[in-house]
């Protein structure tokens, strides 16, 4: 066993995330248990969550953190499995997981012993261990794509969002220097009064708007934000008790994730919204946790694609978790589907638990404020968090009309859902897990 999964963040991160999609497609289409596909989804994202924050942590000698994870995850899909055989869900093949088991437990023991006998598990060993699944398998059980799966997709009932046709990646040889400089000239004659979504669209693309162009660009996510979360409302059948609450949601996590954000110019050139963490675009949506379920280039690119995206992952983790704690007070089904959305579904009662990191209780504390502000009409201007586009913090950016503007705007600071706002707003600039690069 010489070829060894646990050597450097991506040698570590991608056979053991193949082998763990491997195993969880195979166990999840195997059965029609929701509850156990519940069970693979909530084992598969929380995996990945807690390799984003080992990958992210300082490293300490003589620790591998993502091996030590990988056995976690090892255990948890063992307990998995033996609770899918005792609902009947493996339908005639148990006899092929009892063995797969016992193999797994072999080779994690033999990983146990490793620091004294030089032994490790291997992407080897764990080809072997995914074939005794599927012996007549005939490609590699470990192959790694970015590319969408629909097997995984479908298994977990995610849908593809159909905001937008899909825009082109990166050009290879732009039409001009300016047209990466900024918003192509012809933006502004894009947008027709009436304003139609592909039009809508084309005005966003690759916008990193100007200072005169603040509240233009502001309207415009705004319109888009509603279109992609009424569609992944309508996708997911939300429960009548957040549906109309749904679009808040969406726009507050885009303003705690990217300030309404998916391009920013960089080296002169306009790029997409990237933290070191892998976390892309308008709804900071992470490559790695999502790998499988979405199309990476289009969320580099694509900003209704990033923007529908986050709203499909929002529904789902409302429906998985937020409702949960929904039954004391409404407001907190929408706090917890952001805890989870942050830290992974374990995370989903982080807010209102006793012991909890400090970075992690200001993120929470910056998006409930957030929240708040949205549902109440009252976010305004805060949502691009100005200053961080080069705008004095108490510039005022807003357009509607005299009397139609609520009296809790930018320029108070007296109402409590936004008093803080300004000074706390935790955007990415500041949060500890996505910082931009």
């Amino acid at each position: 066993m010489n070829l060894v999964v646990f050597e450097g963040p991506s040698g570590a991160l991608r056979p053991g995330d193949a082998f763990l999609v491997f195993v969880v497609k195979d166990l999840g289409l195997s059965g029609q248990d929701p509850a156990v596909r519940n069970e693979l989804l909530d084992l598969l994202l929380t995996s990945r969550y807690e390799l984003l924050a080992a990958l992210a942590g300082e490293p300490q000698p003589g620790v591998d953190p993502v091996r030590q994870l990988f056995l976690h995850a090892w255990d948890r899909l063992h307990d998995v499995v033996r609770r899918a055989a005792l609902r009947g869900g493996l339908e005639g093949r148990a006899l092929r997981y009892a063995t797969f088991l016992a193999a797994g437990d072999a080779l994690a023991a033999v990983d146990a012993a490793g620091p004294s006998l030089g032994l490790e598990i291997s992407a080897d060993g764990l080809r072997r261990l995914a074939r005794v699944l599927e012996p007549e398998f005939a490609g590699d059980p470990l192959a790694y794509s970015e590319e969408p799966d629909p097997a995984l997709r479908e298994l977990f009932e995610f849908h593809e969002p159909n905001a937008a046709p899909a825009l082109e990646s990166e050009p290879a040889a732009p039409p001009s220097a300016s047209w990466w400089a900024g918003p192509r000239p012809a933006h502004a004659a894009d947008l027709p009064s009436a304003g139609t979504l592909a039009a809508l669209i084309r005005r966003l693309d690759r916008w990193v708007p100007d200072d005169h162009e603040l509240s233009e660009y502001r309207d415009a996510v705004d319109r888009l934000l509603d279109h992609v979360a009424a569609d992944a409302r309508q996708r997911n059948t939300l429960d009548a008790r957040v549906a109309d609450t749904f679009p808040h949601l969406v726009k507050a996590v885009a303003w705690q994730e990217s300030c309404w954000r998916q391009f920013v110019r960089r080296g002169g050139k306009v790029t997409y919204l990237l933290s070191s963490t892998g976390d892309i675009g308008l709804m900071q949506v992470n490559r790695r946790v999502w790998r499988g379920f979405f199309d990476v280039r289009r969320l580099q690119w694509d900003i209704a694609y990033n923007g529908g995206v986050g709203a499909e992952i929002l529904a789902q983790l409302l429906m998985r978790y937020g409702l949960k704690e929904a039954d004391e007070r409404l407001g907190n089904a929408a706090r917890a589907t952001y805890a989870a959305y942050n830290g992974g579904p374990s995370a989903y009662r982080r807010y209102r638990l006793a012991h909890v990191p400090r970075a992690q209780r200001a993120i929470d504390r910056a998006f409930w404020q957030k929240y708040q502000a949205m549902a109440a009409g009252q976010a305004l201007d805060f949502v691009l968090c100005a200053e961080r586009w080069g705008r004095p913090q108490s510039a005022q950016l807003s357009t509607a009309p005299p009397g139609s503007t609520p009296k809790c705007c930018i320029r108070s600071r007296r109402c409590r859902a936004t008093s803080a706002i300004a000074s706390r707003h935790l955007s990415i600039a500041s949060r500890p897990r996505a910082s931009l690069v």
